[in-house]
């Protein structure tokens, strides 16, 4: 019989830009540099002889983040209502 036990553990910071291409579409990327410790224990017993072993597992990743290269955010809003609020500026 045997039984494996995985601990994983990652941490690290994503930076990202966002630019606008127009006041209603922004294009943006992230980047993400990622550390990971992973523990596995792998218990073994055969013939009624047990037997342990620990194995461990230390990272880093450098990439792209949010599982993408690039993204596109489109800014809904209302235009209608927009255009009224900048004449009811201009005419008190």
């Amino acid at each position: 019989m045997e039984k494996v036990t995985t601990i994983p553990l990652s941490a690290g910071p994503i930076f990202g830009v966002e630019v606008y291409v127009f006041n209603f579409l922004s294009l943006f990327a992230e980047y993400s540099m990622t550390v990971s410790y992973t523990t596995t224990i792998t218990q073994q017993s055969v013939a009624g002889i047990a037997t342990e072993n620990t194995d461990s597992d230390f990272g880093t990743e450098i990439g792209i983040g949010n599982n993408s290269k690039i993204g596109i955010v489109l800014y809904f809003y209302d235009i209608k209502r927009k255009s009224k609020d900048k004449r009811k500026e201009k005419n008190p």
